[in-house]
This record gives C-alpha cells, structure tokens and sequence, in this order.
C-alpha cells in the first residue's frame, strides 16, 4: 500500500513537470496577452482562467456556453479560438498585485488538461513633467526713485568733498 501512494505520488510529480509553462509580462498600467494552445479533441469542453499556485487555485473566468467571455469588471477576456485551438486570455490594466502564476484549463470532466502561466507585472516608470514658467519683469517705480535717492547722494558727496 505504501509503494502504491509513493508511485501514485511520483506519477503526479512526473505529470506536472511535463505541463507546459508560458512566461509573460507586462507593465503597470498595460495589458497583456496570453495564447494557451490545447490539444485537437478539446474544442467543445469549457475552458478557463485561474491564479494561483497548483493545489489553492481559483477560477477567474469561466467560458462554457460562448466562445469569448469578460469579466464583469472589464479585467479579463477570454476567447476560445476552436479552430486553432488556442485560448486566448487578455488582462487589462495591470498592477503589480496581478503578478503571479495561472493557468488556463480544459473542463474534461476527467483528467483536466492546463498550462501553468507565469505572469510578472514591472512598475510602471515614473514621468517627469518639466514645467517652463515665464515671468514678465516689469521696471517699477522703487528703481527710479533709488536712482533719484543715488544723484542726491552723488549731489551731496560732491558739494561737501
């Protein structure tokens, strides 16, 4: 009994390494763009959307009756591309909270086929506005009469020395 649940085990382990990864990234703010492509005989099964590591993942969107879904905050799409077979999901307006691990799965209703998606969010860069301010300098009247106050001084400076 003991070899059997080590075998089923290392079986399980084997599978999942095997699963194929995909690597994409994106920019705060962007969007990005994930292709999962699927095996011929899946194009009528549900197909889906999830985050998070293997055993604790949940659903984000779910296509069952439609080839294309959104969520209802505009985040995710999802579109089913049957001729292809290619899953096509799309995330908008990205933060770095979306980073993480996926996966697009297959509802075979048996063995569910996925490929695990590894996403990486770069803060966005910071923009720098330069701002040019010009100000009119107008003469006012303090210098005129600074030099006023100058002439008299001279004036004084000249009948007394």
């Amino acid at each position: 009994m003991r070899k059997m649940l080590l075998l089923s085990i290392w079986l399980f382990s084997v599978t999942r390494c095997e699963e194929p990864k995909i690597q994409v990234s994106g920019q705060e703010g962007g969007q990005v763009h994930i292709s999962c492509p699927y095996g011929s005989g899946y194009e009528n099964y549900p197909k889906c959307f999830k985050k998070g590591i293997y055993a604790y993942r949940k659903t984000i969107i779910t296509s069952t009756d439609t080839l294309c879904k959104q969520t209802q905050d505009r985040k995710y799409d999802l579109c089913d591309d049957t001729e292809k077979r290619i899953l096509h999901v799309t995330i908008y307006n990205l933060n770095l909270r979306d980073a993480g691990t996926y996966w697009c799965e297959i509802d075979a209703y048996t063995f569910d086929p996925k490929t695990e998606v590894e996403l990486k969010v770069q803060k966005a860069s910071v923009k720098t506005t330069v701002e040019t301010i010009t100000v009119n300098q107008q003469q006012s009247t303090r210098t005129t009469g600074h030099m006023n106050c100058l002439k008299r001084i001279m004036f004084y400076k000249h009948i007394y020395l």
